[in-house]
């Protein structure tokens, strides 16, 4: 008769070094898509043979292997009759979470010890429930060879510089020469998340109107436009395999006037969110400065 001892070992399953999981996601309270390790400490003897499953209950009712979650371990290998990852003396596996998991599902990790000389089977699991969370992140770009490719912190990146060339430097006796626009570019990343996702923005002059906005232009990931116009606040929406937008502002040059560009996301209505409704509670903010032009007024000679 097969004997199930809770006595016989002692099993610590904790978070380990997974091959890349977000900031936030645990083992016990995996994100979708995350892996993480799990381990355990065998105190009667090494090198006895083991089993690593997932399952769906207490009981042990297999979940599906590539589906649910994807088990490896340095060693033995997934033996499909019995649904579990099969070895001698593996007591640590890494776990991969999928993708389409529905959050709050509870999950259990199981293993199963047989010991060589009794023949008598050990068996504890521990409880995991899918989590998900959601933070957007906003930064400045500009100046980036190639905003789509730039991290954060990249040192091509300016946070501030003089307007761009004069359009056309001819007076023509009235008024006042094309001095021309300033693109400046600002990167909304999500994190966490891999669901659809939304981010509510406003671009504002240190909490003031902006004057001379030129045009506002908002792109996805894959470079489609999503909006184009002069709308200093909106919502735009993300689909799930769109990690960041890039938001250009095209300002019209302006003489001896700083111009401060405040990219800010708005958390204050709910609309910085994911479809699950996890709400962005950090309210990050990029920012970006135009020098002033000289001051030109007119030309003439004698």
């Amino acid at each position: 008769m097969r004997n199930r001892n809770i006595l016989l070992l002692m099993i610590a399953m904790v978070m380990g070094l997974g091959q890349s999981f977000a900031q936030g996601s645990t083992y016990f309270a995996p994100f979708r898509g995350q892996t993480h390790i799990y381990n355990a400490t065998v105190t009667d003897g090494a090198g006895l043979a083991t089993r690593w499953y997932v399952a769906t209950d207490a009981d042990g009712t297999r979940a599906n292997h590539t589906v649910d979650y994807t088990i490896t371990a340095a060693s033995g290998s997934y033996n499909a009759g019995t649904q579990a990852w099969s070895g001698t003396g593996v007591y640590s596996v890494s776990i991969t979470w999928g993708t389409a998991l529905s959050v709050g599902t509870k999950y259990y990790v199981f293993l199963e010890v047989d010991d060589a000389v009794s023949g008598c089977t050990n068996r504890m699991a521990r409880e995991v429930t899918i989590a998900s969370d959601f933070n957007a992140l906003a930064y400045n770009v500009t100046g980036a060879a190639n905003p789509f490719t730039v991290n954060q912190g990249d040192p091509s990146i300016k946070a501030a510089d003089c307007p761009d060339d004069v359009v056309n430097p001819i007076w023509s006796g009235t008024g006042h020469t094309d001095i021309g626009t300033t693109t400046v570019v600002f990167k909304v990343e999500r994190q966490f998340s891999i669901v659809a996702w939304q981010f509510e923005y406003s671009i504002n002059n240190n909490g003031a109107a902006l004057s001379g906005i030129n045009n506002i232009r908002i792109v996805n990931e894959s470079n489609t436009e999503l909006y184009t116009g002069t709308n200093a606040t909106g919502t735009i929406n993300l689909a799930a395999d769109q990690d960041f937008a890039l938001v250009y502002v095209r300002m019209n040059n302006q003489q001896g006037a700083t111009i401060n560009i405040d990219f800010d996301l708005v958390i204050a209505g709910g609309n910085t969110k994911d479809a699950d409704n996890n709400l962005d509670v950090s309210a990050d903010n990029a920012t970006y400065t135009i020098q002033p032009l000289p001051v030109i007024t007119g030309f003439g000679g004698s």
